[in-house]
């Protein structure tokens, strides 16, 4: 029996400038022991039109493959979305349906610039205890479209996480309210759909409590519980992924907690478990 196998699953053209154009090739293969017979390849959905598509798929003998690429022109800035649809002789996938989406936008002019508003959503796990942290805020972005640059006001809500302290020989279980104070202004770059960005922020602890005998016991933290200096936050667009300003995308990085100061007389038991390097963090940004 023949077995259809299409790579990649989905295309992201990413951006592309109104007036020039971007392909890109499709691998239909046939990993079945007997011939497979290609009945017809078309684009559609929403903006089919968009889109061409050439291929050399006709009968794809067993264990061979064949080509199809999907081209784009930009006519009018905007996203478009499409589908290729291939159906074949393989019984037990006989439509295969690969998504297409591209951005395309417009030359800049000198100077111009793009006010975004983006709300976050996502978490961070703080690898001292493995505790995780949830996130949401919004980031206020000005970006300057000749140069692919941008400055941002970056708001984090206040959050609250549970972790894990080693005591001696014992687990305590302990509860931490976390807020954010920006310490600078976020800068970075989007180019080509890659976005890479740097927030400074100081991570405030303003009470960490644990259980005894079923009871909340605080242990630490306060008004003026924070890092001893800025976290500073790296964070980058996943190989593979593309952000654009008109649909957003989600970013990613690792980060140090330097330790934490002015927490009590327990602040060093407080830095064995939120300080330290290889915390994770991942967001998605959407525009609002």
């Amino acid at each position: 029996t023949p077995e259809i196998a299409v790579t990649p699953g989905s295309i992201d053209l990413g951006r592309v400038q109104v007036g020039t154009s971007k392909s890109q090739p499709i691998t239909v293969a046939n990993n079945g022991n007997a011939a497979l017979q290609i009945d017809s390849i078309a684009l559609t959905g929403t903006n089919a039109s968009d889109f061409t598509q050439t291929n050399n798929c006709t009968t794809v003998a067993a264990g061979a493959s064949c080509a199809v690429e999907v081209a784009y022109t930009a006519g009018t800035a905007g996203v478009s979305t499409a589908a290729l649809v291939i159906r074949s002789s393989d019984t037990q996938n006989a439509e295969v349906s690969v998504p297409v989406t591209v951005e395309a936008f417009e030359e800049p002019t000198g100077g111009a610039e793009l006010e975004l508003l983006l709300g976050l959503e996502g978490s961070t796990l703080i690898a001292a205890t493995g505790g995780s942290l949830p996130l949401n805020g919004t980031i206020a972005t000005l970006l300057d479209l000749a140069s692919g640059t941008f400055e941002a006001d970056t708001q984090v809500d206040p959050t609250y996480g549970n972790f894990t302290i080693k005591v001696l020989w014992s687990k305590m279980h302990a509860a931490a309210n976390v807020e954010f104070e920006q310490a600078g202004l976020t800068t970075g770059s989007l180019v080509d759909g890659k976005l890479t960005a740097n927030s400074p922020l100081y991570v405030k602890v303003p009470k960490v409590a644990i259980k005894l005998f079923g009871l909340p016991v605080r242990i630490g933290g306060g008004d003026q519980c924070r890092t001893s200096t800025p976290v500073d936050i790296q964070l980058t667009s996943p190989e593979g992924s593309n952000f654009s300003p008109a649909t957003g995308g989600n970013v990613t990085g690792v980060y140090d907690l330097p330790p934490l100061e002015n927490c009590g007389l327990l602040t060093s038991l407080l830095n064995k478990f939120m300080s330290g390097p290889g915390n994770t963090i991942s967001l998605n940004l959407t525009p609002q």
